[in-house]
Parts: structure tokens; C-alpha cells; sequence
């Protein structure tokens, strides 16, 4: 990994190490109801301080912004200032990420209004429900909900509903596609884009090439499998089996193994039955797209698609197979691979951990956005 990335990744690293340990030992002594619920209270003690450290950034000056619900859902709403009164402008839905479980618009605030600032587009960043509390699929369906919403009522938010691009970073770019591949399939007006950042798109195989070789200390292969996790079920409980992919031995050597690259050689076996003990949710859900995206049948008539994932990524097999399948599909897909690490858009926003890389793939995702 190149030099300029090695300081933020390691100190991400170590805060999360951190907050983990504190979130574990405090639910020891009774203290909230879980590690992860106390790992999220941290979380917005660590924002709110950042907040009253530094409250003001320079992009802010030039955007209206403001708090709402649509579709009963919290989103905050971000919109250019010299965007005249009446004129209708390209809509950006933003689903942040965090492993469907942490994550906050108020996390992202920094990035999501320079965003909408440099690319001249009405933001709208979705404070969706997370687990442990609320588990797939009701983060799916408060994200379907707003964009669902804004494709019929976008110009009352200055939105040009022709124009409207879904996207995420992480979870919340698992999120977009999945909505992406629901709105596909209701026949409703079609987006005008969808923009996957290093997304998640598959829990049915933690032994992808880059699970094994392209993981850092931030997101490991365990890690992963416990978001996963939490997200099926608001337990922890499925680690164990998700690593040994017990939970998903009955699709070995069916159409889902082509979809992650595993080709059988050979007489095909026959089919084994699910393994007991394993829940409803999480055997339904390895093959729905609304949680697995790569999982999806048929690819077709989806929106043209930016896709940017990170070499120093353990998700970045999956995203170059989705990436693979949309092309086969007949879907106009724009690629960039980083040479960087899960999560650096976040992270290297901050001027203390900016690197050229980040501020190539910020210009990559604003001209594409001008150029809708």
C-alpha cells in the first residue's frame, strides 16, 4: 500500500480497535444493550465533539441547508445556493455506510455538503434505520422509500426526478444497488444513475480471493462477517457459520457459485439441503437481491453505473464480478480502482488524512455527476 495511505489507515485503525474494546468491556458491566449499541453512542460523543471543535466548514457558505423527513424517513437536504428558485437540478440520494449497523448523516456532514457544493446537485443524505435495533430489511425499505418518494415529488425539493442518481459508500452503496434493482423491477421511472463506492454484494462467500489477500486491519474478513451479521439477525451469532460457510453450503454447485466466480468443474453434484439451524432471514436473504445485489438474476435495464472500489479492499472481488455481470448485461459501467483501503472517502476527507488518491476519486465523482 502506498506510503500516504498507511498513516490514516493506521490510525483508523486503532480508534476502532478502541472503541470496540470500550463498547465490549462496557456491555461486561451491564452497561447499554449491546458492544454495538455502545460502540454507536461513542461514535456520537466522537461527532458532536468534532462538531464543537470545528463547526463551520467553507463549503457551507454556499449551501441551504436543512433537516426533513420524507417518506417519514430523517434525511438532511443539501442544495447550492446559486442552484435560481424554480430551476430543477440533477438529485443526489446518499445512503451512508457503516455496516448497516453505525453510521450517521451528521458522520458524514463534511463530505456530503462538499459534495453537493462541487457538483452543483440537490443532496439528499438518508439517516436510515440500523441494526442491531432493526434488521434487513428495514434499511432497505426506508432507502427505497425516499428515492421511491423524491421519483414522484423531486420538484418540490428542486429535483429534476429525470436526473436522479442513487449512491452510496460501503452499506449504504449495497443499499443503492439494491433499490436500483427493485425500482428495475416495479417499472418505475428509471434513474438516471447509480453510484456504488466499494459496496458489499454478497454474504454467501467470505473465501474470494481478496478476503484472503486484501485484507487491513480496519475491515477484516471477520469484521465483515460480523456486520453481516448483526444486519440478518442483531446478533452476533452467525459469525462462526458465515466463516464457515455453512450457511451456504446448499448453494454450492448451483447459479449462485458462476455469480461469485466459482465455476464447477466437471459432472455437477446434487443439490444439498440447508443445514439446520440456520434462520428463515438468513437463508432467504443470501439469494435476495434486496441484500445481495451480485445475487440478482438478471442485470438488465438497471441505470448506468459508476462503480469505484479500492485495491487494499476485501470487497474488491465482488465489486469487479457485479462490475463484470453489468457489462454482460448490456449496462454502461465507469470503473476506478483506488489504490487505497476500504472507507478512505470518509476518512481522508478530513485535511489531516487527505491524499492525492482521495482527491482523484472526488473529482472522478463530481465530473461524473456534471456530466449527467
Amino acid at each position: 500500500m502506498p506510503n500516504d495511505q498507511l498513516t490514516s489507515l493506521r490510525v483508523l485503525s486503532v480508534a476502532s480497535d478502541i472503541v470496540q474494546f470500550l463498547g465490549y468491556t462496557a456491555s461486561l458491566f451491564g452497561i447499554g444493550d449491546s458492544p454495538m449499541e455502545n460502540e454507536k453512542t461513542m461514535q456520537g460523543w466522537a461527532i458532536a465533539l468534532k462538531t464543537a471543535i470545528k463547526k463551520d466548514h467553507d463549503h457551507e457558505r454556499f449551501l441551504e441547508i436543512r433537516d426533513e423527513r420524507i417518506a417519514n424517513i430523517p434525511v438532511r437536504i443539501y442544495k447550492p445556493k446559486k442552484i435560481d428558485a424554480g430551476k430543477k437540478s440533477t438529485g443526489l440520494v446518499f445512503l451512508h455506510g457503516g455496516g448497516w449497523t453505525i453510521g450517521t448523516v451528521d458522520m458524514y456532514h463534511s463530505v456530503i455538503s462538499r459534495l453537493a457544493k462541487e457538483a452543483d446537485v440537490v443532496l439528499v443524505s438518508v439517516e436510515y434505520r440500523l441494526a442491531p435495533k432493526y434488521t434487513f430489511p428495514a434499511q432497505f425499505h426506508d432507502c427505497y422509500a425516499v428515492v421511491k418518494t423524491l421519483l414522484a415529488t423531486g420538484d418540490k425539493y428542486g429535483i429534476d426526478a429525470s436526473r436522479l442518481v442513487v449512491s452510496g459508500d460501503s452499506a449504504g452503496g449495497n443499499l443503492a444497488a439494491a433499490v436500483a434493482l427493485k425500482l428495475r423491477d416495479e417499472g418505475k421511472q428509471q434513474l438516471a444513475a447509480q453510484i456504488l463506492i466499494y459496496p458489499p454484494l454478497q454474504f454467501m462467500d467470505f473465501s474470494l480471493p481478496s478476503y484472503k489477500k486484501l485484507s487491513t486491519s480496519f475491515l477484516t474478513t471477520y469484521k465483515m462477517a460480523s456486520y453481516w451479521s448483526y444486519y440478518m439477525t442483531g446478533t452476533p451469532d452467525m459469525v462462526s457459520s458465515f466463516l464457515a460457510h455453512s450457511h451456504s453450503k446448499h448453494l454450492q454447485n448451483t447459479k449462485y457459485s458462476s455469480y461469485i466466480g466459482v465455476e464447477e468443474k466437471g459432472q455437477r453434484k446434487p443439490q444439498i439441503k440447508p443445514l439446520d439451524g440456520i434462520p428463515e432471514v438468513v437463508l432467504d436473504a443470501l439469494t435476495d437481491y434486496r441484500a445481495s445485489p451480485l445475487m440478482a438474476d438478471n442485470l438488465k435495464g438497471l441505470p448506468k453505473t459508476l462503480l469505484m472500489s479500492c485495491e487494499f479492499d476485501i470487497l474488491k472481488d465482488e465489486n469487479v464480478l457485479y462490475k463484470a455481470r453489468l457489462q454482460d448485461a448490456g449496462v454502461k459501467v465507469t470503473h476506478y480502482n483506488y489504490m487505497t483501503y476500504h472507507a478512505f472517502m470518509f476518512v481522508q476527507n478530513d485535511p489531516m488524512f487527505t491524499t492525492e488518491e482521495f482527491n482523484q476519486m472526488f473529482r472522478d465523482l463530481v465530473d461524473y455527476l456534471k456530466e449527467l
